[in-house]
């Protein structure tokens, strides 16, 4: 795992109807949870329809972003962006996708596979037990890819929040 500072950035995306996305494009607040954290560690019963992806949201820019020859991948799309840090902490980074976008980046994500976690973790400093990192990373990819997937069936956007 990438150490995000031991500061607690965290990524949460909640879906968003299609006829939201401009909406949330000038205000992506309203859609999310008013405390993500509780939403992704709550109850199995109140936790709405989102997507946690804790702090591997790190992993997947390193999987999915621009390399030294490489553009970013249309599923970069999911998880770009950083924090502001200001004297008291950070200001997070929120953004809507398109019903379009999500689709792209749905069809993206499902190439992606074990061999592409694997190379990418072959070339990270590794705290944990190899495998341990490997289940962390793999575990967080099939997420989205079920979530992208399941959104884009359903011809809906979403809202990010990495903070």
């Amino acid at each position: 795992m990438l150490d995000s500072g031991g500061m607690g950035i965290r990524y949460y995306a909640y879906p968003i109807p299609a006829e939201d996305y401009l909406r949330a494009v000038a205000d992506p607040c309203p859609f999310h949870g008013a405390d993500p954290l509780m939403d992704a560690w709550g109850p199995d019963s109140s936790r709405p329809e989102m997507l946690y992806l804790d702090k591997c949201w790190q992993e997947l820019q390193a999987l999915l972003g621009p390399w030294s020859v490489q553009p970013a991948r249309a599923a970069y799309q999911l998880v770009e962006g950083q924090v502001t840090h200001v004297e008291t902490g950070w200001i997070p980074y929120e953004r809507a996708l398109s019903p379009d976008q999500v689709k792209d980046v749905a069809s993206d994500l499902a190439t992606v596979n074990d061999a592409d976690v694997v190379r990418l973790l072959a070339g990270y400093p590794v705290r944990n037990q190899p495998d341990t990192e490997h289940r962390y990373v793999a575990h967080y990819l099939a997420a989205a890819q079920n979530f992208t997937a399941r959104l884009a069936g359903d011809g809906r956007g979403l809202v990010y929040l990495i903070g």
